[in-house]
């Protein structure tokens, strides 16, 4: 089987350009994708960041290996006040960052729209509500780190009796893009809904994937990386249009700018593991 993982010391340029669209595209819904952009690969320190091509366009991939790195959900600092944006967040956490991205959908109101567990402190309930919009779409689900290593379950699951033991952080989101080996049911190959997208997926307890493409790809293009390429067993969609994500090793933000300029509210962090 072919990696898709450079080791460090593989150089290639990175191109960054800010996208303009903004919104569902009227146009055929094809993905879009700039002809220069080139990606560059490189590991450090537990995370393995590199890029695959799929259905024509390009994602980018960062490899957690939970034995050397933290995953951490984030919202506020220890001062109780929201980081409302990657830079911010990125300044105030310091070195041991190495990967910053937002995490699950969140509500009109600045509030995360579902669960948000956070050093294991719940600041956000689950939410089993119906509703409009991606986040209600059946199954949605839960993206977590656990006594036993990382997991996605449906939400339902997550809070059957027992639930889960020792959850350290969890942010919850929807839909799930990839529920036991297979692509969600009611994605649509031919969905004309284009935008820069970001989501999670486990392959085992001790290795996940967070993705970002590269330019505008619907849903059902970003699900199958993670079956197709990544071969995760489970994988959650985190959002559309505010995604981005933060390389601090190389000092870049992919895409330069964010499709829509919100203030953000839950974001996922990858940290040293300190020994």
């Amino acid at each position: 089987m072919r990696s898709y993982f450079s080791r460090a010391g593989v150089w290639l340029l990175l191109c960054v350009l800010p996208l303009v669209s903004c919104g569902d595209s009227d146009g055929p819904g094809s993905a879009s994708q700039r002809p220069d952009f080139q990606c560059l690969a490189y590991a450090v320190e537990g995370l393995e960041v590199s890029c695959v091509n799929s259905r024509g366009a390009t994602f980018i991939v960062l490899r957690v290996d939970l034995s050397a790195a933290l995953i951490k959900v984030l919202w506020k600092n220890p001062a109780g006040v929201p980081y409302g944006s990657l830079d911010r967040a990125r300044q105030q956490i310091g070195g041991d960052l190495l990967a910053l991205t937002n995490a699950g959908i969140y509500s009109e109101n600045y509030t995360p729209e579902g669960l948000h567990v956070e050093g294991g402190l719940t600041l956000s309930p689950l939410n089993l509500n119906g509703g409009e919009g991606n986040f209600y779409l059946r199954p949605n689900g839960v993206f977590y780190v656990a006594d036993d290593g990382a997991g996605i379950l449906e939400a339902e699951k997550f809070n059957s009796p027992g639930g889960r033991a020792g959850v350290r952080e969890a942010t919850q989101s929807g839909p799930l893009l990839v529920v036991g080996g297979e692509l969600h049911p009611d994605l649509k190959p031919d969905s004309k809904s284009l935008y820069v997208r970001n989501g999670i997926g486990v392959k085992s307890p001790g290795e996940v994937y967070v993705v970002i493409s590269e330019g505008e790809v619907n849903l059902y293009d970003f699900a199958a990386v993670f079956k197709e390429q990544l071969h995760c067993r489970d994988a959650l969609y985190l959002d559309g249009c505010v995604s981005q994500t933060y390389l601090p090793e190389r000092g870049v933000y992919l895409p330069a700018r964010r499709q829509c300029n919100k203030e953000l509210v839950g974001m996922l962090g990858v940290l040293k593991r300190r020994r």
